[in-house]
């Protein structure tokens, strides 16, 4: 039985009475174990786990046993942002109990401990927006026992790596950098991320998970440490865990492309909306899963997008151009090695006069400004921009302001770019302070943009009457060089509008 992870909540049915089922169940409690029901008996069960996980898996086993046999396995991480460790919970342990054997579906089977520790640890994947949950490669074993009559086998669904090639491989020493190991530990289960912070299970929990079956939560350590603890208005908190608002019919005008992109002409993920300049989606990860991301259904590829003689083709084809945006999900995601094959490409391209970068890792995840980022951009042919992105003044800490201030002195130019959100900076006095604190880091103000209506984010609306009073607030409040423009994207216009 193969299905995507969006039709979880499906039951076998006729044929298929035999095969038993672990099944989420969307209305009820998911703490300490409880909300997941295990049925055995006939010797086939399909378990439906996580997205960040697996996408299918069927389990072979005559008996589950308890939480004290345990099967784990550990694998080599070839792509660490792509193929993380992520923490399995209770039923899902037991559902793993007492394999003898797990075979991926490209043909790369190995053989796991028994009676291991409860905490099975998982290598599973943060994996591109509403796509395909791919795993990693190359398995690593410490042991293999002899498999009786009683062998159970695990089935695992691997389709978006069936080429070992696909994943990005970092370079030597690369996959051990410390911000790939920050990333590697972000938090991606709302039970944990809700424990964390000390909020309320009851109240929070279940929309929570049903929320992230379409859009997974992830939250980088240093964002999380940020977040005001037991207060679930926090601002911070507000960008990244699922509400049940996201899953609400949407309103007129809400849809999945808000700006049109997957209709634009060409490929090879080069979007060229505007004059003299394109934008290239080098890849679908992300550091953190901002709950009113545009391109939150956008297609991404499968893996991360090099520079290749297609992509270098049609820039090539764009008359006049002056500027490349190498955009995402977040192109700091990538290695500092595939950026540096970027701009060696691109250094080839006649007439180009800069490139850009659209990045949230500096504000979310600091340690990716390290060495070897800030060598490659010294080493460009020409000065970069960067436009991150910050929200909210309590997320520039002392960490980000020096992490900043590195690229800067790089020779990086420094832009922000952030979203009028309900219930995070709808305040003049908020963005008036997020304006300053952006200065005296050396970044200036650029673009303040009203939110794109995407499907699973109206709530973060804010009207248009009271937006434009907001903006005139602001702007009474800041001199002129830090008062980002407010405005909105259209599909079709050739630049962005006042709003």
């Amino acid at each position: 039985m193969r299905r995507r992870h969006s039709q979880r909540s499906v039951v076998p049915q006729g044929e298929d009475a035999d095969f038993l089922a672990l099944e989420p169940l969307l209305g009820a409690r998911h703490g300490d174990g409880v909300g997941l029901i295990l049925l055995k008996g006939l010797g086939v069960h399909e378990m439906p786990v996580r997205p960040v996980l697996v996408e299918i898996a069927h389990l072979d086993v005559d008996d589950v046993g308890g939480l004290e046999c345990i099967a784990g396995f550990e694998r080599a991480l070839d792509d660490p942002p792509r193929s993380e460790v992520a923490q399995a919970h209770t039923v899902e342990r037991l559902a793993f109990a007492r394999l003898d054997e797990l075979v991926l579906d490209d043909g790369a089977g190995f053989a796991v401990e028994k009676d291991l520790e409860s905490t099975l640890e998982f290598a599973g994947s943060i994996g591109p927006h509403d796509a395909d949950i791919p795993l990693g490669q190359s398995p690593r074993v410490r042991r293999r026992d002899d498999a009786g009559d009683d062998r159970a086998t695990l089935m695992i669904a691997a389709p978006a790596l069936a080429d070992p090639h696909d994943a990005e491989t970092p370079a030597d020493g690369e996959d051990r950098a410390p911000w790939r190991q920050v990333l590697a530990r972000a938090v991606r289960d709302p039970g944990e991320l809700l424990d964390r912070l000390g909020l309320d299970r009851e109240r929070w929990l279940e929309p929570a998970r049903r929320a992230a079956y379409d859009f997974g939560l992830l939250v980088p350590e240093p964002y999380l440490e940020r977040i005001r603890r037991a207060d679930p208005t926090d601002p911070l908190l507000r960008q990244v865990l699922p509400l049940v608002e996201e899953l609400a019919p949407p309103p007129p005008g809400y849809v999945p492309d808000p700006l049109g992109e997957t209709l634009l002409p060409g490929g090879e993920g080069v979007l060229a909306k505007y004059q003299a300049r394109a934008l290239v989606v080098t890849t679908g990860l992300c550091a953190v899963h901002c709950r009113y991301c545009f391109r939150r259904h956008f297609p991404y590829p499968p893996r991360p997008r090099g520079p290749d003689p297609a992509v270098l083709a049609r820039l090539r084809a764009l008359p006049e151009l002056r500027e490349v945006i190498l955009s995402g999900g977040d192109p700091l995601t990538l290695s500092t090695r595939r950026l540096s094959e970027w701009s060696q490409a691109l250094a080839d391209l006649p007439g180009l006069r800069t490139l850009r970068l659209h990045t949230r890792l500096p504000i979310v995840l600091p340690a990716r400004v390290d060495t070897a980022l800030l060598t490659w951009i010294q080493t460009l042919p020409w000065r970069p921009v960067l436009v991150v992105h910050a929200n909210h003044p309590r997320e520039i800490d002392a960490e980000v302001t020096q992490a900043l201030a590195r690229l800067s002195a790089a020779g990086a130019r420094l832009l922000n770019q952030s979203v009028l959100l309900a219930g995070v900076n709808d305040d003049p006095h908020v963005l008036a302070d997020l304006s300053w604190t952006l200065w005296e880091a050396g970044v200036q103000p650029y673009y303040l943009h009203r939110l794109d209506p995407v499907v699973g984010a109206a709530h973060f609306a804010v009207m248009d009457d009271r937006a434009h009073a907001i903006v005139h607030a602001l702007a009474a409040r800041l001199p002129g060089y830090l008062v980002p423009r407010y405005v909105r994207e259209e599909p079709g216009a050739d630049a962005k509008i006042p709003a």
